[in-house]
């Protein structure tokens, strides 16, 4: 599975301690810890699921931001009517819209994450065990 940060974080995240390398290695050690394979992009065969993360948002008045984080799972799928048409699509999906003091933000946002991969592995180990 790979792992795609999608967008960058801005800069206010950044500043408040969120970047894309603390959400990517929270989001794979998660993984790792569930035994769920992760592949990195410049070793990507063409079958590989690709998680999906996106988090967005902006600073609202200098002490609260407003963010929104996506999760998506895109497999590999076939179409009912003609399964010879192979697509990418969404399987799993599940996200959050909040607001948080500026203070915190990012240990807020980190929280959301790591409950949103906890729902994923869960998900995801059901139906792969």
């Amino acid at each position: 599975m790979v792992v795609l940060i999608e967008k960058q974080v801005t800069e206010d995240f950044k500043k408040a301690g969120l970047t894309e390398e603390r959400i990517r290695t929270g989001i794979e050690l998660k993984l790792q810890e569930a035994k769920i394979d992760v592949v990195y992009i410049e070793n990507l065969p063409s079958d590989t699921s690709i998680l999906h993360v996106e988090v967005n948002g902006s600073k609202r008045d200098g002490k609260t931001f407003s963010f929104l984080l996506e999760v998506k799972l895109w497999q590999k799928s076939f179409l009912k009517r003609d399964p010879k048409i192979e697509v990418m699509a969404s399987t799993w999906s599940a996200g959050v819209f909040g607001l948080g003091s500026a203070s915190n933000i990012a240990n807020e946002i980190m929280g959301w994450i790591n409950g949103t991969m906890d729902t994923f592995v869960k998900a995801f180990l059901s139906v792969n065990p």
